[in-house]
């Protein structure tokens, strides 16, 4: 006997769920990890994150998969056809639950970003002094003229 179809949405949902939910502890993990320069704790989230992610894939293929299924198109569109055509209102709800929790995810995976690429900036801006060079551009040097690009400078200048 075929498990019925509002049976297999809510499994589906649910694998979603704990991944994304997982993911967004994650995420908030390496948020600190990131501002703590915890490397060890970053590579360690960085392989548990890969793992939420590839449940979270295994899920949408497997709502693609039902969807095709119910020869209707693989978007977001038919799928939501399909759980209105289901008439189970805790089906929606778990849907819309996942959805914001998507919404955060990406949301403080912006932010471990941007802490990421001001991480990067401050590290090549060091990388440069110690190599004798600057980048600031903005600077006027001492005889008054502009700088158009980077200058070399000694370590007793830097």
């Amino acid at each position: 006997m075929a498990t019925p179809l509002p049976f297999q949405i809510a499994k589906i949902i649910d694998q979603e769920c704990r991944a994304a939910s997982n993911l967004l502890q994650l995420l908030k993990r390496e948020s600190v990890a990131l501002s703590q320069r915890n490397i060890d704790e970053l590579a360690n989230i960085i392989e548990q994150k890969s793992q939420e992610l590839v449940t979270l894939d295994q899920a949408g293929k497997q709502r693609h998969a039902l969807l095709t299924q119910q020869k209707l198109p693989a978007d977001d569109k038919h799928w939501r056809l399909l759980l209105s055509r289901c008439r189970d209102e805790k089906l929606l709800q778990l849907w819309q639950s996942l959805e914001q929790n998507i919404k955060r995810c990406k949301m403080e995976n912006e932010t471990n970003g941007k802490l990421l690429a001001r991480s990067q900036r401050v590290l090549d801006r060091l990388t440069a002094v110690l190599k004798g060079q600057s980048a600031d551009t903005s600077l006027y040097n001492q005889k008054g003229n502009h700088n158009a690009g980077k200058r070399t400078l000694t370590y007793a200048q830097a």
